[in-house]
């Protein structure tokens, strides 16, 4: 007999290496253009805002681009700053005989100010298992 939780379902998070460049570029980019005090402060407050999706990742929104998979969104912005961040990122072994726990894959960062992604990039997450 199975109990019921009042529990939400935890993810698993899982960064996908495309999505680590990006957040190596931005933290890069920020340590020698601001300073590394903000490109600190930016990477700790992104691994928090990552780590949040662990529950109630459906909160966040599907991404504005047409994916031909389920892509949402998790604006993401420094503690202080008018700059955000869009996490984007799918869901992966929500099936029901799934070996893997239900898994979140971070697919790409980028600055919210950039243009939405080309056909061109949104095959290679999409391509990407």
């Amino acid at each position: 007999m199975s109990q019921k939780t009042d529990e939400p379902q935890q993810y698993a998070i899982r960064i996908s290496e495309h999505a680590q460049r990006d957040t190596d570029a931005e933290y890069v980019w920020l340590a020698e253009n601001v300073s590394l005090d903000i490109a600190n402060e930016w990477r700790t407050g992104w691994r928090e805002a990552i780590a949040e999706l662990a529950t109630f990742p459906r909160r966040c929104s599907r991404a504005p681009e047409n994916f031909h998979i389920e892509v949402r969104q998790l604006l993401f912005r420094r503690k202080g700053s008018q700059i955000s961040h869009r996490v984007l990122f799918r869901f992966i072994n929500e099936e029901a005989d799934a070996q893997d726990p239900p898994t979140v894959k971070i697919m790409h960062i980028r600055h919210s100010a950039r243009r939405p992604l080309t056909r061109s990039e949104i095959r290679a997450p999409e391509a990407e298992q």
